[in-house]
């Protein structure tokens, strides 16, 4: 969708976000399946099947996100805000928008992927702790007498992705509830600017490598959760 922006039009996706996609909708396949030649619906099955089909959007949308944000990111060559000509800077702002939605989107994803398996495997999380996130499911699957098999996958995900996903909360949290990146560094540049000093913007091409690490983990996750489902 976003790439009529930038004339890509033989961008390609990564292999593990078609396994992903491939695996949310081979399980939908097994829930038709099940679902056909029933006399009454069962809402159960047809709750996850809207559950499960609302991953595939979410998925494009991360996706998309980042793709654009990536785009964006590779325009702004200069550290300094006062050396950006004015087409640069709004390369710059467009790219934090993107980046912006892309961090929220990830753990959107992750936390409605931790909904979904609290409530498929009945864990009950919520009746401890009503508002979970994702990693707070996962520490209750390793909890349980006999976890799935796909725990130990998805605890060497978060394992390999530990220190990208720890940046990326951080800065998730900072955007929802303190103050955002592109703020901080006008906060720097006033207070630079009265010492006589000229600031360098945050490194937006750690974070975006940050933000490519945290997709590909929140999307793995998804693989391993779908292609485990019966």
């Amino acid at each position: 969708m976003l790439r009529f922006m930038f004339d890509d039009s033989e961008h390609t996706v990564p292999e593990y976000f078609r396994e992903a996609n491939d695996a949310v909708l081979h399980y939908l396949d097994k829930l038709a399946a099940r679902e056909e030649g029933q006399e009454r619906p069962d809402m159960r099955l047809l709750r996850r099947e809207v559950l499960a089909s609302g991953f595939l959007r979410s998925l494009d949308e991360l996706e998309q996100s980042v793709y654009a944000s990536r785009m964006f990111c590779q325009k702004v060559h200069n550290r300094y805000a006062a050396d950006m000509s004015q087409q640069e800077t709004d390369h710059y702002h467009r790219h934090l928008y993107f980046y912006k939605n892309a961090l929220i989107r990830l753990f959107s994803i992750l936390d409605k992927l931790g909904s979904f398996l609290d409530e498929y495997l009945g864990i009950g999380t919520d009746r401890i702790k009503p508002k979970f996130s994702y990693y707070t499911v996962l520490y209750n699957l390793r909890q349980m007498g006999n976890p799935p098999a796909f725990t130990h996958k998805l605890e060497v995900l978060k394992e390999q992705f530990k220190e990208p996903m720890l940046r990326l909360r951080h800065e998730r949290n900072l955007e929802i509830h303190a103050v955002n990146g592109e703020l901080e560094d006008d906060l720097k540049r006033i207070a630079g600017r009265a010492r006589g000093e000229k600031i360098s913007l945050e490194d937006i091409s750690a974070k975006q490598k940050d933000i490519e690490e945290g997709f590909e983990m929140a999307t793995r996750s998804l693989s391993v959760v779908f292609t485990s489902l019966r």
